[in-house]
Formats: structure tokens, C-alpha cells, sequence
């Protein structure tokens, strides 16, 4: 689970290394508190700064998680935009997702749309690829996306009309999320 959230995450650390970092937290915490400390409190504060220094990095972790999850909802729309046009302007899938990944500003959205065509280049069929994309994020819209390309997939059917409907819907939840917010 936790080499899961830190690649959800997008932190460069192995877990090792964020092992690391709890405990020189721990360490940290201990230091910079002691002098506070009165002496018969010694050993609550010994736990505490276990504790503190332990769950810290948890809580960062858990927050930039739920960041990037915020900028994918906030992208997708954009994306699914995109493919949208280039599979309307004669592109297959795979050269709309080529273009969207080449021709966009680098983001996370377009990261994880890199590492989608990198796993179909190499070998996983897309509905595999589109899956497991789905299921490292857990996100309703993402699996929208992906459920409703491997179903246009099974059935034949235009990507490009699946892409337009998709899009039309993505955009309208986007609003919706936005109106909510601002209540």
C-alpha cells in the first residue's frame, strides 16, 4: 500500500527511503522539543514524539495524495477535450494519445497519459492498461474514462462519438463540483 501511495503521489522515495524520513522526524521532533519539556514529563513526551514524528509523514503523504488526485480531476476534462478533437480530426487512439502526451504542457494528467501509451507500447492490450490506470487512483471520473473506452472498445462503436459524450458529461460534472464548492 504505501509504494502504491507514494506512486500515486508522485514522490520520488522508495520506501526505505520514506521509512527514512520518519525517523528522522522522530529525531527532529525529539531535538527541537526537549528543551520544552519538564522533567517528570519525560516519558509522555519520549511517546509522543514517537508518535508525532511517526504519523507525520503519514498525514504529507496522504495530503499530497489527495493533491494529485485534485489536479486529475481538474485535468481529465481537458484531456478527454483533446482526444476528443484529435480522434474527431481522423486520428486513431493510440496518434490522439500520442499528440495529447506530445504536444501538452507537462502535468500529471499528461503523465499518466504517457504511462498509459508506454504500457500499451510495450505490450498490455489497452483495456489492461486503461484498467489498472483506473484502479491506481480510484477516482469516479477516471474510471468513467476508462470503462467507457474499453466498452466503445468490446462493442465496436465510435471512440470518437464515446469521446464527445464523455466529454460533454466530464464538463458538466466539473460545473457541478464547482457550484457545490462555492456553496
Amino acid at each position: 500500500r504505501l509504494i502504491k501511495n507514494l506512486a500515486m503521489a508522485h514522490v520520488n522515495l522508495t520506501p526505505e527511503e520514506f521509512f527514512f524520513f520518519k525517523e528522522l522526524s522522530i529525531f527532529f521532533i525529539m531535538i527541537f522539543s526537549f528543551p520544552f519539556v519538564p522533567p517528570d514529563m519525560m516519558t509522555f513526551w519520549i511517546l509522543m514524539s514517537l508518535g508525532m514524528g511517526y504519523m507525520l509523514p503519514e498525514y504529507w503523504l496522504r495530503g499530497r495524495v489527495k493533491t494529485v488526485k485534485g489536479i486529475i480531476l481538474r485535468e481529465l476534462p481537458d484531456a478527454v477535450d483533446l482526444l476528443g478533437l484529435c480522434v474527431n480530426a481522423g486520428l486513431d487512439f493510440m496518434l490522439a494519445l500520442k499528440w495529447v502526451v506530445e504536444k501538452s504542457t507537462p502535468s500529471i494528467m499528461i503523465n499518466e497519459m504517457n504511462t498509459l501509451l508506454q504500457e500499451i507500447n510495450v505490450g498490455k492490450t489497452r483495456r489492461e492498461a486503461l484498467k489498472s490506470m483506473a484502479e491506481k487512483y480510484n477516482l469516479p471520473d477516471l474510471s468513467t474514462f476508462s470503462r467507457t473506452l474499453i466498452q466503445a472498445d468490446k462493442m465496436g462503436t465510435s471512440v470518437a462519438d464515446a469521446l464527445n459524450i464523455l466529454s460533454e458529461d466530464m464538463r458538466e460534472a466539473r460545473y457541478r463540483r464547482g457550484e457545490q464548492m462555492a456553496m
